[in-house]
This record gives structure tokens, sequence and C-alpha cells, in this order.
């Protein structure tokens, strides 16, 4: 016979309450300890607390304390699959977390006073021609 992993942990938890209980049928506290200590995704936060159920721990994956995929340079993109962690805040990124250069003068655009300069185009730190003085 097979049992799910959550119909396992509610099992286990209603065991280890009435284990716990023997000499006392009426005291509660024991069965709530055991649920909430239930973490079916196996990513140490809770059932009861994890806002990201299904993450499971694994070593390319750090959660934080509700259980979900971290974000350190907060992005929008879990740290497992950013290529380029510590994006500028509020900067637009693409599909792999890195900040995104439109006019591809290769100044991010979160910092292109100039925006639309020409593809391969001589430009300054702030993405303006070489030539002009706007940085």
């Amino acid at each position: 016979m097979r049992f799910s992993v959550a119909y396992a942990a509610c099992a286990m938890a209603v065991a280890l309450a009435l284990t716990a209980c023997r000499g006392n049928p009426t005291a509660e506290a024991p069965l709530s300890t055991a649920v909430a200590s239930v973490d079916s995704d196996s990513d140490g936060v809770g059932d009861t607390r994890d806002h990201c159920p299904g993450t499971a721990r694994r070593e390319a994956i750090v959660v934080d304390a509700q259980g979900c995929p971290r974000d350190t340079d907060s992005d929008g993109l879990a740290d497992y699959r950013d290529k380029c962690p510590g994006t500028a805040q509020r900067a637009e990124i693409d599909a792999v977390g890195c900040e995104v250069d439109a006019d591809a003068d290769g100044v991010f655009d979160s910092r292109d006073r100039c925006p639309g300069t020409g593809r391969g185009d001589k430009v300054n730190v702030s993405g303006c021609p070489a030539s002009t003085s706007r940085d």
C-alpha cells in the first residue's frame, strides 16, 4: 500500500500526539506541536508557516523564513536562477536576472542617460556618445 508524503506526515503527527498523550487523553498541546513541525517539502520551514509549499531544499536553493527561495538582490528572480546577482534595485532584468541594455551600447538601462544610442557606438560611462558631455 502506498501513502502520499502529506498522508505520512499527518499519520506521524497523530502517532506522536497519541504517544505523548497516553497518560492524559485530554491534552491538546502535543498534537498542535506535532502538526506545527511537519515540513512536507523538507525546506526547513514548517507547513503552517510555509508561503511557498513545494520548494524543496536543495544545495542550490536557499529559502527565507517563509520557505520561499531567497532573492538577495530583490530583483524578482530567486538566487538559484539568477545569473547576475547584485543587480541595481528596481532595474529591469531579463529572464536570467541580468540588467537590460536595450540599445546594446554596453551601459545598462538603469544607468544609461542616453538611451537609444546605436549598437557599437562609442559611449561614455553614462551611455552617451563619447563626444558629448552629458555625464
